[in-house]
């Protein structure tokens, strides 16, 4: 009983932001890119440009942190029909199933262990690994992919980042595979000394983006879509670029 009345408390206040505002954002709070500040106010890589982005357009627009997976799932549901996700990876699995909205920026995917352990620069050495990766993110789907050849039962998934850099620290797994920034960031959220791992070498190339769901009404994403189109030609959006990629 306790569960329903939760799910309708939800749906309620995601309806009543959606009315107050042109656009709901759904995101999840990453290091270095989402990162809260107070009542929907953003920072990081991903929550500078959105807030520049749509600022300079008068788009009025409402964030909400979720779990990431239940993000992803209400985004595709979009029962406003005015939601969207950020920053959300683009690959093959999650390809037909969002409208890719606006390429936000790239970034490096690695593995990282203790400084005691050898680095782990691609998916052989990672064989024989316990690996913690984020639940639902495009790191878990890459890791399960069958052309990597790695063992399902050696992948461990955390709901936070948090969870993943303790699990290493204490030897509960060998690895955390993990975007570059988000790895640096936790470290040093957490206190840690960098010098104390090692960074493997780049495995991947991720792609992030601003995306909603084909339910959207076509007029609404463009609308978005030329907001931040705009904003990546101007000089703050190198800035902001330059300000978080550039400290990695």
């Amino acid at each position: 009983m306790k569960k329903i009345i939760l799910i309708f408390l939800l749906i309620f206040v995601n309806s009543a932001f959606a009315e107050e505002v042109d656009i709901v954002i759904l995101t999840h709070e990453f290091s270095n890119q989402t990162v809260a500040l107070n009542e929907n106010k953003i920072t990081g890589i991903a929550g500078d440009i959105l807030t520049n982005a749509l600022s300079q357009s008068n788009i009025s627009y409402k964030i909400i942190y979720l779990p990431w997976k239940r993000a992803q799932l209400d985004t595709l549901l979009n029962s406003n029909k005015k939601t969207f996700i950020l920053p959300l990876t683009r690959n093959e699995e999650r390809e037909n199933n969002y409208i890719w909205v606006s390429k936000l920026y790239e970034l490096e995917s690695i593995f990282l262990t203790l400084k005691s352990e050898k680095n782990i620069d691609n998916f052989n050495d990672a064989k024989n690994k316990i690996i913690g990766v984020l639940f639902g993110s495009s790191m878990e789907q890459t890791l399960k992919d069958t052309k990597n050849g790695l063992y399902l039962e050696n992948i461990e998934t955390s709901f936070n980042q948090t969870a993943i850099l303790k699990k290493l620290l204490d030897k509960r797994i060998d690895t955390w595979y993990d975007v570059k920034i988000d790895i640096v960031a936790e470290l040093k959220n957490q206190n840690q000394d960098i010098s104390s791992f090692n960074f493997g070498k780049k495995i991947d190339i991720e792609e992030n983006f601003l995306a909603t769901s084909k339910n959207v009404p076509k007029e609404l994403i463009q609308k978005i879509e030329n907001s931040f189109e705009k904003f990546k030609k101007t000089p703050e959006y190198i800035k902001i670029l330059k300000n978080y990629l550039g400290k990695i």
